[in-house]
């Protein structure tokens, strides 16, 4: 609403001329947004005056051309002044309506380059319009084509000159004198992105020296005016003879795990940062301070990480209700996720903790809608407890899954030792409550999550694995365990899979190592000889697909992993990766329960083929003496009057078998009061 004058108060002219044109300026109506725009942007009134002066300048030029440059007597008002005024105006106008009076011409693209054709096409019709309105005698025709030929050249040229400016000169010089100098490894699509980003854009930290491809022609290639200084086995040469390059940058498109070990190597010689850009998503989406260092699977395993046996694994999960335990965590997410890929009928995601549950079905909704070509299934979130019987059954009754994964599990070695009452009752008395729920409703297959630590083991956590491997084994066989499981006629088919240590997995060294190089702490080790299985999440979870199309008997499978790794090489490779090599790594001493080296299967057990290649079945030539069914009931009756020393002496003698004596009292002792009770 414009304020009415006011002309009878003092000065009361002024004011109100000020008041109606303040409230002008404030309004949203459009005609007067550029000019509120330009009185309080000084560069705005700029780029109006240059876009205009590209005009006037194109039609004078334009007459020169027209008249031989022998233009005297021609600039009178009929031939220059009035159709340069008509010109401005329409051109004015056209510039409005394409909004080419924002941005900035140092970023000038094809998109504006459109725009101001567009724009000047528009109003030169416009303006040979006018031109026939207004009649005006002695003014060519022709000078509207030639206008319009220039203005365009000119109004191009202008701002693509602005960009070679900025880009090729002015921050190129000032990356150079202040700026870090990178080596770009790569001449395909990543290295010719990354490095036109780098080099045009103001606020990088650096510049690209160099760039090796193993597909340049020659030493005169080069890559957005960057020279191809050789091939990437030149990569020692390169750094030695440019000791100012302070990152190599690799965005190779096509590499091997051998390959970018070498180029780590060198890289780590000559203390030069390393980054890595994985696929091109990444590459437009990563900054290059990102502090996390990026670390592929296949570089740290040095071997490919293992993936396929889909057309089985499909045909086993197609149409199937399948229940997952610990689905919110690092490997039932993991597991969820491959799942929901072979078009189930029902998934039935089972976790005690509620904010991994409640992820797991935000990624799993999101999943759904933004994969199309996946059959939905009916999903449903379980808050439960795998100790709680009753809720156990309740949850089978419902949803009658055919087939388990049970990946939930405590699974820290040190804690564990320490709380070996939770640990016998979550892991062993959970996954035998699970076993019994699923006789109950007559399951097809059931899949248990092991570890190499169950092989001989030395700490509570592998004790209970193992324990729980015997139960999956002895399920179907008739006595103890018959008689305590519902349905004990019914054959259910079991599995299990042993693992080595899961990469970025809950609890997994690779995060701890990043968080410590980060704060710039020492990297702790337990031991300079301490090795370990590794293998990636998606391997695991792949693996547990794939025992479930094959085990029927408690048979374990697990997966070639190549050899060992020590654990003070991965701390290496993190240290030099990130370029803190000066960080120290620091041996703090086996912990409680820890060992050496790991086993992936025992003395007493053959390694055989499986129809799957690097998947290997393990069998025992050795059956244990007592039930694991039995054995387990009676010590739950006695947990809670045994101290935590006692419970893992106990857990630790049955699982590894060398004290038979010690197991077995806790069989005879409890029946013994049984039967007291019982005449009593």
């Amino acid at each position: 609403m414009l304020a009415p004058f006011n002309l009878h108060a003092e000065n009361g002219w002024a004011i109100s001329i000020q008041t109606w044109f303040y409230h002008l300026l404030r309004s949203n109506v459009s005609v007067f947004y550029f000019i509120k725009k330009a009185l309080f942007n000084h560069r705005i009134i700029w780029i109006w005056f240059l876009n205009l002066s590209i005009s006037a300048a194109a039609l004078f030029v334009a007459l020169l051309l027209r008249f031989d440059f022998d233009i005297e007597g021609r600039l009178t008002p009929e031939r220059f002044w009035i159709p340069l005024g008509a010109l401005l105006i329409c051109r004015a106008i056209a510039y409005l309506a394409f909004n080419l009076n924002q941005g900035y011409w140092r970023y000038s693209s094809t998109h504006e380059a459109w725009n101001i054709f567009k724009a000047h096409f528009i109003s030169s019709l416009g303006f040979g319009s006018a031109i026939m309105l207004l009649q005006l005698p002695g003014f060519p025709r022709s000078l509207i084509f030639i206008e319009l030929a220039l203005s365009l050249i000119f109004a191009a040229g202008a701002r693509l000159g602005v960009r070679l400016f900025c880009e090729r000169f002015l921050a190129t010089s000032l990356r150079k004198h202040f700026g870090h100098e990178c080596l770009v490894i790569g001449g395909g699509l990543r290295g010719h992105f990354l490095t036109s980003a780098l080099n045009s854009g103001r606020q990088s930290p650096y510049h690209v020296a160099a760039v090796l491809d193993d597909h340049g022609a020659s030493d005169k290639d080069s890559v957005h005016g960057v020279p191809i200084r050789g091939k990437v086995s030149d990569l020692r040469r390169v750094l030695e003879e440019n000791p100012k390059i302070a990152l190599v940058l690799q965005a190779l498109d096509q590499t091997t795990p051998t390959l970018n070990e070498k180029i780590k190597n060198v890289c780590a010689e000559f203390h030069v940062p390393l980054k890595v850009f994985q696929s091109f998503e990444e590459l437009l989406c990563r900054d290059l301070n990102q502090e996390e260092a990026p670390l592929s699977m296949d570089d740290l395993l040095s071997r490919r990480t293992e993936h396929g046996h889909q057309e089985r694994v499909a045909l086993a999960l197609q149409g199937k209700r399948i229940l997952i335990t610990g689905a919110g965590g690092s490997i039932g997410s993991e597991l969820v996720r491959q799942v929901l890929h072979y078009e189930p009928k029902e998934v039935t995601l089972l976790d005690k903790c509620e904010y991994n549950l409640y992820s797991i079905e935000q990624e799993v909704d999101e999943l759904l809608h933004t994969k199309p070509g996946i059959t939905k299934p009916i999903v449903s979130c379980c808050l439960a407890d795998i100790v709680d019987e009753k809720r156990l059954a309740a949850l089978f009754l419902k949803h009658k899954p055919q087939i388990i994964f049970h990946a939930a599990a405590y699974k820290h070695v040190p804690l564990l030792e320490e709380n070996a009452y939770e640990a016998f009752r979550n892991n062993v008395w959970g996954t035998l409550q699970l076993l019994r729920a699923a006789k109950l409703v007559r399951s097809e297959r059931f899949v248990f999550v092991s570890t190499d630590k169950a092989v001989a083991p030395s700490n509570v956590m592998g004790a209970t694995k193992r324990i729980c491997e015997l139960l999956l084994q002895q399920v179907n066989s008739p006595g103890s365990a018959g008689t305590f499981m519902r349905n004990p006629d019914h054959h259910l088919e079991t599995a299990v899979v042993r693992f080595g240590n899961v990469i970025n997995s809950a609890g997994s060294v690779l995060p701890l190592f990043n968080k410590q190089i980060l704060a710039g702490k020492p990297i702790t080790v337990t031991h300079q000889d301490v090795e370990r299985y590794f293998m990636s999440i998606k391997e695991a979870a792949n693996l547990i697909l794939v025992a479930g199309t094959l085990g029927a008997h408690g048979e374990v499978f697990l997966l070639d992993m190549g050899k060992p790794i020590k654990i003070i090489k991965v701390a290496e490779k993190l240290r030099a990766i990130h370029g803190r090599r000066d960080i120290p790594i620091k041996i703090t001493g086996l912990r409680p329960g820890e060992k050496l080296t790991e086993e992936l299967y025992s003395s007493f057990e053959e390694r055989l083929n499986t129809s799957f290649e690097k998947v290997f079945m393990v069998r025992s030539r050795l059956q244990p003496s007592l039930c694991a069914f039995t054995w387990a009931r009676y010590l739950k009756e006695e947990l809670d009057n045994l101290s935590n020393e006692k419970i893992a002496s106990i857990v630790l003698a049955f699982a590894s078998g060398g004290d038979l004596k010690t197991a077995e009292d806790w069989i005879v002792k409890p029946q013994k009061r049984l039967q007291q009770a019982q005449n009593a």
